[in-house]
C-alpha cells in the first residue's frame, strides 16, 4: 500500500542518516585525542602563558622514542619569565599513549612542569625550555589538551546518541511498514441454501448451486 511504501522510505532515509551519524561520531571521537603541540622538534624554545589564563595546568615535554629519556630529562632546564628555574617532574616510566606511538617520529614522555603562581594566579609570560643534551623536544599545553579532549568526547557521545535514536526510529518504521503490507481485508461470503426456484416457460432460469 501507499502508506507502507512511505513508511519504508522514511525508515530507509533514517537508516542512512544513522549510518552517517555513526561515522561522524567516530571521526569526532578520534579528533578528540589528536594532539596540537605548543612547540615541536626543537632543542630550545619558549612556550607562553597568557595573562587571561589565571590557572594553568602546565606543559608536558616529550622526546623521540629512540632517545635516552633519563639523559634528556636530566639535562633539560625550564626557566620562568623572571629567569627562575622551574622544576621538571620526570616521567620516563609512563607508557606511551596511542597518539605518541602514531606520531612521526614516535614520542615518549620526558616529564612535565607546572606554572608557578602568586596568590592563586599563574605567572603569565614566556617560559624557556632548553635541552642540554641537544635532543629535540615537543611541548604540549596540558590545559588545552584536556579541554579539547573533554569537548570532543562529549560531542562524539551526543552524535552517537542521535545516531542510536535515528536507528531505533528507522527499525520501528520498518516494522510498521511490514505490518501494513501483510494485512489483508477479509471478505465474508454468504451462501444461501435453497431449492431451485420455479421458472417461467420461455424465460431464462436462474440457478443457485450449493
Amino acid at each position: 500500500t501507499t502508506a507502507s511504501k512511505v513508511l519504508a522510505g522514511v525508515g530507509a532515509l533514517l537508516l542512512l542518516v544513522s549510518g552517517i551519524l555513526f561515522v561522524v561520531a567516530a571521526v569526532t571521537g578520534n579528533s578528540a585525542v589528536s594532539i596540537e603541540f605548543a612547540h615541536s622538534n626543537s632543542a630550545s624554545f619558549t612556550v607562553s602563558v597568557a595573562t587571561s589564563q589565571t590557572r594553568h595546568c602546565g606543559f608536558g615535554l616529550y622526546a623521540a622514542a629512540t632517545d635516552n629519556c633519563n639523559d634528556v630529562a636530566t639535562r633539560t632546564d625550564v626557566t620562568d619569565p623572571n629567569g627562575n628555574s622551574v622544576y621538571l617532574f620526570r616521567d620516563c616510566s609512563s607508557a606511551a599513549d596511542g597518539w605518541m606511538r602514531d606520531n612521526d617520529p614516535p614520542l615518549q614522555k620526558v616529564g612535565h612542569f607546572l606554572i608557578p603562581s602568586t596568590g592563586g594566579v599563574s605567572l603569565a609570560g614566556h617560559y624557556r625550555v632548553s635541552s642540554g643534551s641537544g635532543r629535540p623536544l615537543w611541548a604540549v599545553d596540558a590545559c588545552q589538551q584536556l579541554g579539547e579532549a573533554v569537548t570532543g568526547i562529549l560531542a562524539a557521545m551526543g552524535i552517537f546518541v542521535c545516531a542510536i535514536v535515528a536507528l531505533i526510529i528507522a527499525l520501528i518504521l520498518f516494522c510498521v511498514s511490514c505490518c501494513c503490507m501483510s494485512s489483508k481485508t477479509e471478505v465474508q461470503t454468504i451462501v444461501i441454501q435453497g431449492q431451485q426456484q420455479p421458472g417461467v416457460v420461455g424465460q431464462p432460469v436462474s440457478v443457485v448451486c450449493t
